[in-house]
């Protein structure tokens, strides 16, 4: 019976680091990749998925002057409900800033990590349990949250994340990301702005 709870937690996609709807499975897996540019400074990759009856989660990649990454997610369609946004680290010490929407890692070594979530209104960021398994009947913890955000019927809900690795002594950077006209997305690091186009 242990086996079988830990089995339906590890395969549940609130356990994975993409979207969900009331947190629960997804109930069509069939993604369709709309653009792939593996080449230049800016690398991009978009992908669409009907997760659920009425809502449609399009995710965008892109990887960035081969330093950084910025994820696009938008859920969309008639569906209503919570749109749920999940994001787990590796094992090691991170420090948890709900005020700013971001993960900072404190590991051991010189290579660390700042995710960082630019989220819309009335969006709650929550701590969630997280595991990850290598060996059967092994586990072990890691830092795992998610952003919830209200949706109603046909209003997309969109989020920004970005992904910075770093090292130490290097200090994080410090990163701000706003949607711009239509799907544009624009990323300052460190006082630098890069406009990003799906």
């Amino acid at each position: 019976e242990e086996v079988t709870r830990l089995r339906n937690w590890f395969r549940r996609t609130a356990s994975h680091n993409t979207l969900t709807l009331d947190n629960r499975n997804l109930e069509n897996r069939q993604s369709v990749t709309r653009k792939w540019q593996p080449e230049g400074d800016v690398q991009c990759l978009v992908t669409e998925n009907e997760s659920y009856e009425g809502l449609t989660h399009r995710r965008t990649f892109f990887f960035v002057d081969g330093t950084y990454f910025v994820i696009v997610d938008e859920a969309s369609g008639d569906a209503a409900g919570t749109v749920n946004l999940h994001y787990a680290l590796c094992d090691g010490k991170v420090v948890v800033d709900k005020e700013h929407s971001l993960l900072l890692s404190d590991f051991e070594g010189d290579v660390q990590v700042k995710l960082q979530c630019f989220v819309p209104e009335q969006t709650e960021m929550k701590e969630e349990e997280g595991w990850y398994s290598i060996a059967y009947r092994q586990r072990t913890e890691r830092t795992a949250v998610s952003w919830n955000t209200p949706k109603q019927s046909g209003k997309p809900v969109r989020y920004i994340t970005v992904i910075y690795p770093y090292l130490r002594p290097a200090e994080a950077p410090v990163i701000e990301a706003r949607f711009a006209d239509g799907n544009i997305v624009e990323i300052t690091i460190d006082g630098k702005t890069q406009t990003l186009k799906p």
